[in-house]
């Protein structure tokens, strides 16, 4: 249930924060001590192919029983793919990396915020130096639109809850993957323009609008 969010994040990131972002420093100099082959892009993200931008979610993804992601599990998978485009993989391995320890961190129960722990995961790459305020700004914001499995754009939701429990959102895995790569292209080709977010937006936008009453 959306509304988790907020509390888990200032509650445990807040602990965690310090020893995430040591590893990311050991990460990142693992990474540069291997010589890695490629350089940093600071140009605008690409689409991925097909079947690289499907790869890439499904490496994130866990659809439960009846094959359904939620708009959380979404983002965060899409978080990883724009990673990979824009930075390369060395940067999306210590974002994959990060991402698990941060989901085990924030667990409660069976239940994981998964836009809580990607959206620190990108803030402690952010902070780190491996990626850019505007890059970090500029990912979340295309993760956060290609996302949208409903019709509230300024929200994302989890898979828990009733069909008709308005803080649930989720889709059968294809048609999510192809639903967030139209967007995504959309957004690369400049067809559609991305309402651009800041990734230190409170979450604000987790409560429910009121239902109008006649």
């Amino acid at each position: 249930m959306g509304f988790f969010t907020d509390t888990i994040t200032s509650a445990v990131v807040g602990k965690v924060t310090d020893k995430i972002i040591s590893d990311v420093g050991k990460l990142v100099k693992g990474s540069k001590n291997e010589g890695a082959s490629q350089t940093s892009s600071t140009t605008a993200p690409k689409a991925q192919s097909g079947s690289d931008f499907e790869s890439i979610l499904k490496s994130y993804l866990v659809p439960n029983a009846e094959n359904m992601v939620s708009e959380e599990e979404l983002f965060a998978s899409l978080v990883g793919e724009r990673i990979s485009n824009l930075k390369g993989a060395d940067t999306a391995a210590q974002f994959s990396e990060l991402l698990a320890v941060n989901k085990e961190q924030m667990r409660v129960g069976s239940y994981i915020p998964h836009e809580a722990a990607a959206k620190a995961t990108l803030q402690q790459l952010r902070d780190a130096g491996e990626i850019s305020s505007e890059e970090a700004n500029q990912i979340y914001s295309e993760a956060f639109g290609a996302a949208q499995l409903d019709d509230n754009p300024e929200a994302l939701w989890d898979g828990l809850g009733s069909a008709s429990d308005p803080t649930m959102a989720v889709a059968q895995l294809e048609t999510a993957l192809i639903g967030a790569q139209q967007k995504i292209a959309a957004y690369t080709s400049g067809q559609s323009s991305v309402a651009l977010r800041s990734l230190d937006e409170l979450a604000a936008s987790k409560k429910v609008p009121a239902v109008k009453t006649a």
